[in-house]
């Protein structure tokens, strides 16, 4: 089965927004949740050349599959709030 072109063109640009937030705030990113994705969608601006709505919906994209994950602090939890970041775009 051969996949859609637009379809090749969302996830290379999922992998390469991945990476350029990884190489920028590393595996984990202690901000809230706006504060990040704002940050974040500031970084791909700059970083990647798109607009500033371009790189919200890509932020949103990343979220949804996955690349880019909010966490709360719970008493419980050892895991810190804020975002981690997977390590590749693959």
């Amino acid at each position: 089965m051969q996949t859609e072109p637009s379809v090749e063109l969302e996830v290379d640009k999922l992998a390469e927004a991945t990476k350029a937030l990884f190489h920028t705030f590393g595996p984990h990113a202690e901000l809230e949740y706006l504060a990040g994705k704002t940050a974040f969608r500031d970084e791909l601006c700059a970083r990647l050349g798109v607009s500033l709505l371009e790189a919200e919906e890509l932020c949103d994209a990343l979220e949804r599959a996955g690349r880019i994950a909010f966490h709360e602090a719970h008493i419980e939890d050892e895991e810190p709030m804020g975002w981690t970041i997977a390590e590749n775009g693959d």
